[in-house]
């Protein structure tokens, strides 16, 4: 970065009188980097050509080759696109962090740093980088409630009781637990850790004999 007659490190970063945050955002007001815009147009250009795969696969060109400013917001912008195809089997909360593995993935892949773009490395340290594909939370709902459709009524009002205990807001520390004994039971047990699981609720399953 070239500024002539320079007197501090905050002058470096005054363009036409105004004092930008960062060198990155200085340089692109003077017109030495390219800021989002462009990555932007590319994108847009190739929103209707490209399924939801090859776009993620874009992005992480993009990452790798350019000098993207803000990664995270160009990503939403987008987000729709991104995530088109992994709303199948996520909620949306999930297909977002879905796709953004994938994308650091490929962009990894690459040989591109992470560490090139701080505040997408901030967000993937708080996501993780663990692929979840194999833990699908809408599937498991959807399959614990169509297993609930044909329970009985003695099975449906123990499952009941768990459902309304997942949804409630209230931490109540309860003193007895619930047991379901003859026909059916593991049937039982796995539509409510199927609804459990699906509620986003961490479940510990364990064997247990009072003989």
């Amino acid at each position: 970065m070239a500024v002539p007659g320079p007197t501090s490190i905050e002058n470096l970063r005054t363009v036409e009188g105004k004092t930008y945050d960062s060198n990155r955002e200085a340089c692109v007001a003077l017109g030495l980097v390219l800021n989002n815009k462009l990555y932007e147009d590319t994108l847009f250009e190739a929103l209707n050509h490209t399924s939801p795969n090859q776009f993620r696969y874009l992005f992480a060109r993009l990452l790798v080759h350019g000098d993207m400013g803000n990664p995270l917001e160009l990503f939403d912008q987008f987000e729709d696109h991104f995530t088109s195809d992994l709303l199948k089997k996520w909620q949306k909360g999930d297909a977002k962090k879905v796709a953004w593995r994938k994308i650091v993935k490929s962009m990894i892949d690459q040989e591109k740093q992470l560490s090139d773009y701080p505040k997408l490395e901030a967000y993937m340290d708080e996501i993780g980088y663990e692929n979840e594909e194999t833990v699908d939370l809408k599937s498991l709902l959807d399959e614990g409630r169509a297993d609930y459709g044909i329970m009985n009524e003695g099975q449906k009002a123990i499952v009941d009781q768990i459902i309304k205990k997942i949804r409630s807001q209230e931490q109540i520390f309860e003193k007895c637990c619930i047991f379901a004994d003859g026909c059916g039971k593991s049937y039982l047990f796995n539509a409510a850790l199927k609804s459990a699981l699906g509620h986003g609720k961490k479940v510990m399953v364990m064997a247990w004999s009072g003989v």
